[in-house]
């Protein structure tokens, strides 16, 4: 991959052959001709645009091929014997002084206009795909004749072609003959028995061609039958070796044709191909270099392709033929799309490095461009894109051999319409788990459990195969009330086949306290899980187990046997064997069966006719009996009828519902295990949806996935739409939910308010995985190492916890676009190979422990979206600035970090910046307001300095999510305040203001006038403030929230007095903390749920009126002397360091007892 050849290779004085191939970067060899010996010079794949002008005093046969920069040969050849040329769009002419040239082999050269003279010796001529230099030989008054001309065409080599295109067989055992077959002239006779070197030009006669082999060996002459199976062995279509059938303009391998085509990637990829030619920035060049012609001819052929794209992704899995096209049209989009990449990258810069305060421009010289672009850059780039133009017109004009029409076979008016998916309708019933849910609740919860005389840990196993409902039966079995009230603790662990002693003692550890295990020898942390589960009974569920080794059970169920009696872990599992090795009885072996037909019926009768159903107003009855049979073949997996209801929900027509019922999809096998119930609600997605679907399986099983950074990653890898005024969130929010009424993604929970989380069912997770096996690269077990065959993979994706990247070659990656490090460690050698990959769009790299950030990260001037958090960094490079692409940057919870660029007001493109729990970030880089495209702020730091004050977030109205403002004691006052804007920032969902703690009281004059200033948009659901110093939290904007779900006021030490926060009427949460109030105004609180008093001594009373509370916690309110009536939703109350409280609630004793005794989690101090 290096750009220039090793000097030491001149002193190779007895080097008779040289051979370079696919060295693509490499623009320089050294003079060849000063070795003596040279003979043989075979040169493919090369970015050089000339040889050195030297003699080559014994060269004999000189080949080169797909040298598109080439532009000239050297002049003075005086012993060549054989010279082939193939797809060199930039040569223009051959040097004159070739005496003993005998063979002349010449294949898309379009710049080659005429032959040289003197070529006396010639015996083999061919020209392919060359229209000028063909026209030129047609007649001889068309050629500058020559007596040898003249002789060579009487052997018929200038016959009238009737087609360009065509397949040629030359017989070399007489004189000289050429025989040019065309598509009209395919035959096999006695005369082409001779021939011993054949090409064959064009694909798409191969299937005559076999035609015609059959026919001559059906007539039984010896001769024909030998050439005719020669081409049939050699025209084979399951044919393993590595056969190249070569083609006018370039070579494939018959391996390429096995990879398939993710349906949606090409579709995706051929959309920000066009959207980069309408670029401002290419369309300068563009002017540049005079291409607007050529740039004009590809946004015509694109579209031309583009029409037909979604059938020839359909037609791939049945015709080989259609599956090469595509993958031909892949590798030229790849190729371009980088190309047009490179063009506005560097224009980006050049424009950056104009606009640069002197004192970064000096701190980030290195990493620009020159100025001008140099005149064989122009050339280059230009030269590059019209030979991909002439690629890709060769391949549109292919697509009608295959019968390609627009939009056939993908039923796009069937999918859902994104616009329509803004909610997801839950699904609150069970079908067909009740009766087996009271079953196993009874058994483990029962005196008289089966088992008590089973040594060590009791263990209930639940199995069945995938899709079966298994974690869907724990979950309802963990969330049980009968279990809630029996179990005193209870943990829920996500095992998968990722089985690991010591990470799932840690996992349990933190599960069962929520607090993260700081150990790191199995040894201490068995010993404190004993300590946490001693004496107590507990619930531990792991959920889908992979393992048949006793060992590794035995190891970790050691740290299981201190619990009280009772106590029991509960697995799931696939594997019956698992089943039986780790559960000790049969009655603690629960297979789960399938739904029945009425059961499965009744799911997707929920699913398919749900309230906004596209079916509504159709013809039910005839609905109902499709819906029957589609059921039918679903054969009671749960998993397969969810999704099929799901669906169904967006077919309009009973014709829709007969194509699903009728699919092919249902006869075809289980390939590697993929359900063809899944394959089939995959396949009516929207090419951009599949996309994002298969994307988010980059992600190991099981993995927590967040919203709002699945659809940041689809926006990274344009996977996003652009549409109308909707921003990419707006749009992703619609993907995501699409995704989820499908069931592709589940789980979800609610993360904040202004995010999700959700998982990925196995059984979806294989689904994604296996159709973008060819584009992506997996290691999950450190045995799996990157070979050649992954030269084109895209995306690579890491989750073994002990990778070591000086075994893994990631320059074989030469096409990479995302590189995900999930879990695992980070070395150096690894971002010395990350530097070479300079297509890189998305590197997601939580937990470096680097600091500070290499600089070579900084050479990724494509990437879009890069993510760091949990890491150790201290500083981010300044050169960062000069990726000028990126889109997303995640430096939330670098608790380390000490400041931010200070020219990233430069960044233009960036619209995520998450420095959310940064603590240490003491100020923000001047001029933040002029990122106007920033949507997500995790941070922001008032500072003193003009450009760093709150001002700079007026303009900054698309913000939303969550922003903490720190620093508020620099704000000077209520207007500074109000110019923050934050009233018309609508789509932020969760505000945190934050002052200085430990301020003296001079200082706390302003913060009254300063919260007053700060009203926010009304649709505010979440409310935060910190470090207030006013004696109240009154603002007039207050009772205007009347969206606002929860509230949380923390060290507000002197604030004596809060609004009335019953007149917020979907307030569920309230939280206070180190505050001086004496009371909460007594009004109905009709949402409030969950209520939280910490630290608060001058505390006397509670609101009484609090008829949905189910949760409240009371801590060190010494004042605080009796509890409200009307308690009668509480389940959990929690009450500690309030003395006189504590002796009113005391069991059966206390004034208090009868308002609480109905409470099933009850804490009074240390009384658990």
């Amino acid at each position: 991959m290096g750009k220039i050849c090793p000097s030491w290779m001149m002193k190779l004085r007895n080097l008779v052959k040289i051979k370079f191939w696919w060295c693509d970067r490499c623009e320089s060899i050294p003079p060849l001709g000063k070795l003596p010996c040279l003979k043989v010079i075979d040169l493919h794949f090369m970015a050089i645009s000339c040889l050195d002008d030297d003699e080559f005093p014994s060269l004999q046969e000189l080949t080169m091929q797909h040298c598109h920069l080439l532009v000239s040969l050297p002049s003075n050849l005086p012993t060549l014997e054989e010279l082939t040329l193939v797809d060199l769009p930039g040569l223009v002419s051959l040097p004159n002084n070739l005496p003993k040239l005998t063979r002349l082999n010449i294949g898309y050269c379009p710049e080659l206009h005429c032959l040289p003279n003197g070529l006396k010796e010639l015996t083999f001529l061919r020209i392919g795909n060359s229209e000028e230099l063909q026209r030129r030989c047609k007649k001889e008054k068309g050629i500058q004749a020559s007596n040898e001309f003249k002789k060579q065409n009487k052997f018929g080599l200038l016959k009238k072609q009737k087609s360009n295109k065509c397949v040629a067989w030359v017989d070399e055992t007489n004189e000289f003959k050429v025989k040019i077959i065309t598509k009209e002239e395919i035959f096999i006779n006695k005369r082409e028995c001779k021939l011993r070197h054949s090409y064959v030009m064009q694909v798409d006669l191969q299937n005559k061609m076999r035609d015609e082999c059959s026919k001559a060996i059906s007539r039984g002459a010896e001769r024909n039958i030998q050439l005719a199976k020669r081409w049939q062995e050699y025209l084979s279509p399951n044919i393993n070796s590595d056969v190249y059938l070569k083609r006018s303009h370039g070579y494939y391998s018959r391996r390429a044709k096995e990879r398939i085509m993710a349906d949606g990637l090409i579709s995706g990829l051929v959309s920000d191909v066009l959207k980069t030619l309408a670029s401002t920035a290419f369309q300068e060049f563009t002017r540049l270099r005079r291409l607007e012609v050529d740039v004009s001819a590809l946004r015509d052929t694109y579209e031309s392709i583009q029409a037909v794209l979604a059938d020839a992704e359909v037609k791939q899995r049945e015709q080989e033929a259609v599956k090469v096209w595509l993958n031909r049209l892949r590798s030229a989009s790849l190729e371009l799309e980088n190309i047009l990449d490179d063009v506005v990258a560097d224009a980006m810069l050049r424009k950056l490095r104009h606009e640069l305060d002197w004192r970064i421009k000096y701190k980030v010289r290195a990493f620009f461009p020159s100025n001008r672009i140099p005149l064989l850059d122009r050339i280059r780039v230009a030269n590059k894109v019209k030979a991909i133009r002439r690629k890709l017109e060769v391949i549109d004009a292919e697509k009608s051999r295959y019968q390609l029409t627009s939009n056939a076979g993908f039923v796009v008016n069937d999918t859902t319409n994104m616009e329509e998916t803004t909610s997801l309708v839950p699904v609150f019933e069970i079908y067909g788990r009740d009766e087996e849910v009271m079953t196993v609740v009874e058994n483990i919860c029962s005196k008289d459990t089966i088992g008590d005389d089973i040594e060590g840990v009791r263990v209930y196993a639940v199995w069945g195969m995938g899709g079966m409902g298994k974690t869907t039966l724990a979950q309802l079995i963990y969330n049980h009330e009968r279990v809630k009230a029996h179990f005193e603790l209870r943990a829920w662990v996500y095992v998968s086949n990722d089985f690991q002693v010591k990470k799932l003692t840690r996992e349990i550890s933190e599960s069962i306290d929520k607090t993260p295990c700081e150990l790191s020898q199995l040894d201490a942390m068995q010993v404190a899980l004993q300590n946490k589960l001693e004496g107590k009974r507990f619930l531990i569920v792991l959920d889908d187990v992979w393992i048949e080794e006793r060992t590794k059970w035995d190891e970790l169920s050691k740290a299981l046997n201190s619990g009280a009696e009772g106590s029991i872990v509960m697995v799931t599992t696939r594997n019956e064997t698992t089943s039986r090795m780790i559960a000790k009885v049969p009655e603690f072996q629960h297979r789960l069966g399938c739904l029945s037909e009425d059961e499965s019926w009744s799911l997707f009768k929920k699913l398919a006719f749900a309230p906004g159903s596209k079916s509504e107003g159709e013809n039910i009855m005839e609905l109902e009996s499709i819906g029957k049979e589609i059921v039918k073949k679903c054969k009671g997996l749960p998993l397969a009828v969810k999704t099929l209801g799901g669906l169904m929900w967006s077919k309009n027509s009973v014709s829709s519902w007969q194509r699903v019922k009728d699919n092919d999809a249902w006869e075809e096998l289980q390939e590697d295990g993929i359900l063809p119930a899944l394959k089939l609600s995959y396949d009516n997605l929207l090419p951009n949806v599949k996309l994002c679907f298969a994307y988010s399986c980059l992600f190991p099983k099981g993995y927590e996935m967040r919203k709002n950074l699945l659809i940041e990653l689809w926006m990274a890898n344009g996977f996003i739409p652009s549409r109308g005024q909707a921003n990419f969130y707006e749009v992703g929010d619609e993907i995501f939910y699409c995704l989820v009424s499908r069931s592709f993604l589940q789980d979800v929970q609610e993360y904040g308010h202004d995010d999700l989380v959700c998982k990925m069912h196995d059984l979806m997770h294989d689904l994604g995985r296996y159709l973008m096996r060819c584009d992506y690269f997996f290691i999950e077990a450190c045995k799996d190492l990157i070979s050649p065959d992954d030269a084109e993979v895209l995306h690579f994706s890491s989750s073994c916890p002990n990778v070591s990247f000086a075994d893994q070659d990631l320059k074989r990656l030469r096409s990479l676009r995302s590189l995900f490090i999930v879990v695992g460690e980070y070395e150096s050698n690894m971002f010395s190979q990350l530097s070479k990959h300079v297509y890189l769009r998305v590197l997601y790299l939580d937990g470096i422990n680097v600091s500070p950030l290499p600089e070579s990260i900084c050479k990724l001037k494509h990437l879009r979206f890069l993510s760091v958090c949990r890491s150790r960094i201290e500083s981010l490079p300044e050169s960062i600035i000069c990726l000028q692409n990126l889109q997303v940057l995640l430096v939330k919870h670098c608790r380390n970090l000490l400041k931010l660029p200070e020219g990233m007001r430069y960044m233009k493109n960036l619209r995520c910046l998450d420095n959310e729990e940064c603590d240490r970030l003491d100020c923000m880089p001047v001029g933040i307001k002029e990122l106007g495209c920033l949507t997500r702020l995790g941070l922001f730091v008032v500072g003193e300095k003009k450009g760093s004050q709150i001002t700079e977030l007026g303009d900054l109205n698309l913000l939303g999510g969550r922003l903490e403002l720190r620093g508020l004691e620099n704000v000077g006052g209520l207007e500074e305040a109000k110019s923050a804007n934050l009233k018309h920032k609508t789509n932020l969902m969760s505000l945190v203001l934050h002052w200085r703690c430990f301020r003296g009281s001079e200082e706390n004059v302003d913060d009254e006038d300063v919260v007053e200033g700060l009203e926010p948009n009304s649709s505010l659901k979440e409310l935060d403030i910190r470090d207030y110093m006013g004696k109240m939290i009154c603002p007039s904007w207050m009772t205007k929230l009347r969206n606002l779900v929860k509230i949380e006021f923390w060290w507000c030490l002197r604030c004596e007095r809060i609004p009335p926060l019953g007149k917020l009427p979907s307030v569920k949460i309230i939280s206070l903390a180190i505050m001086a109030i004496r009371c909460l105004d007594d009004d109905e609180f009709p949402s409030l749920q969950e209520l939280t008093i910490q630290h608060c001594p001058q505390l006397v009373s509670l609101p009484n009126n609090l008829p949905k509370l189910t949760g409240l916690h009371i801590k060190r309110c010494p004042k605080l002397r009796f509890l409200p009536n009307g308690l009668k939703e509480l389940s959990s109350l929690e009450i500690r360091d309030c003395e006189e409280l504590e002796r009113r609630c005391e069991k059966e004793k206390g004034e208090d007892w009868p308002k609480i005794s109905h409470v099933p989690n009850l804490i009074l101090g240390d009384n658990w």
